[in-house]
């Protein structure tokens, strides 16, 4: 039998904590984050392709969305 190497995507979602005074600032502030890295992955799954044609078979959200935690 053959031995491959495969490399498989990955798409999920990381959940960082950040101060703004927007939410488009607050996803500026978070892809800058040093919290920003694979320890604070809130959720991921395999896929076999990202795309095909006009169908994403990412998890949802498929763009940064920020929540107002407290003013």
């Amino acid at each position: 039998m053959a031995k491959y190497s495969v490399l498989i995507p990955i798409a999920g979602h990381i959940r960082v904590e950040v101060e703004a005074d927007s939410e488009d600032a607050a996803i500026e502030a978070a892809l800058e984050s040093d919290d920003l890295h694979l320890d604070n992955t809130e959720d991921w799954q395999a896929i076999e392709a990202f795309s095909q044609g006009n169908v994403c078979f990412c998890p949802r959200p498929w763009n940064a969305e920020a929540t107002l935690e407290a003013a």
